[in-house]
């Protein structure tokens, strides 16, 4: 079997109001093999001000981030996080799925338009 790469929005928040903590989106299934994700990106499309923007995905209803300060976050006036590749739990079994949580919001600007994407690995 060959490695095969693809991309995947996990979540987005593109209606133009500020973000606000709680579930982003709903949940994002993956059905027919096993994936494994190897990075994670979010990005905005008005920054954050005053604090960070922080985001947890997970799998199954438990974070897939057990070291907490690993979780993806845009900082303050950013509009894009670093790849994220340090998840303690990178395995999704077929007919599992993933939520995002927005943990923290930027508090004099909360930001806008958040998409949170999965580069995931299968096997085919």
């Amino acid at each position: 079997m060959a490695e095969h790469f693809m991309t995947r929005v996990l979540a987005r928040s593109d209606n133009g109001a500020n973000l606000t903590t709680g579930q982003l989106g709903g949940r994002a299934y993956f059905y027919g093999q096993d994936f494994y994700i190897q990075q994670l990106w979010i990005s905005v499309g008005t920054a954050p001000t005053g604090a960070t923007i922080l985001v947890d995905v997970n799998l199954n209803g438990t974070t897939i981030f057990t070291t907490s300060g690993n979780r993806p976050s845009i900082a303050i006036s950013g509009f894009a996080s670093a790849s994220n590749t340090v998840m303690e739990v990178t395995r999704i079994a077929s007919g599992q799925y993933l939520t995002v949580d927005i943990d923290q919001i930027g508090s004099s600007v909360a930001g806008k338009d958040l998409e949170v994407v999965a580069e995931l690995l299968y096997y085919a």
